[in-house]
């Protein structure tokens, strides 16, 4: 099952916003912004994959879902054999997204006026989440190839 990695396709018209020239011009103010803060992909989905989501959207009902056990099992069997870690089916905590679940850390593992280590260029809700949690970003930049924090 292999994949095509340099299959080229044309995202200019899809109404993608990552490739969108009017859209990037307008926020960036240049026209030859190379957009990679926008976790968008480049390369078609595999056919595994379109395929499960064509055979999920047959079934024609769309409410709400839940993790079944054979959700929790691919969880604890995928650190097992990737890391062989042994976890349990409590330690696992299903959250909606990666932003809101660094919020959620942030809130966890400091308190208010806190510093938190930031490797700067990254993606904004990040940074913003220090901040909207009355944190302070400490930020890690890189420079000649060194980690260097800039206090």
């Amino acid at each position: 099952m292999g994949h095509n990695f340099n299959e080229v396709h044309n995202r200019k018209d899809t109404d993608s916003i990552k490739w969108n020239p009017k859209l990037l011009e307008e926020w960036f103010h240049v026209k030859d912004v190379l957009p990679l803060w926008v976790a968008d992909m480049d390369f078609r989905a595999h056919e595994s994959i379109i395929k499960a989501i064509k055979d999920r959207a047959e079934h024609g009902i769309f409410g709400y879902c839940f993790a079944d056990d054979s959700y929790y099992h691919s969880v604890i069997n995928w650190f097992d054999q990737n890391h062989n870690w042994k976890i349990k089916k409590n330690w696992i905590v299903i959250i909606p997204g990666v932003v809101p679940a660094i919020n959620m850390l942030i809130q966890a593992f400091s308190r208010p006026g806190d510093q938190i280590i930031i490797q700067e260029p990254v993606y904004y809700p990040f940074k913003e989440g220090i901040l909207a949690n009355g944190r302070r970003p400490l930020k890690l930049l890189m420079v000649d190839m060194r980690w260097i924090l800039k206090i």
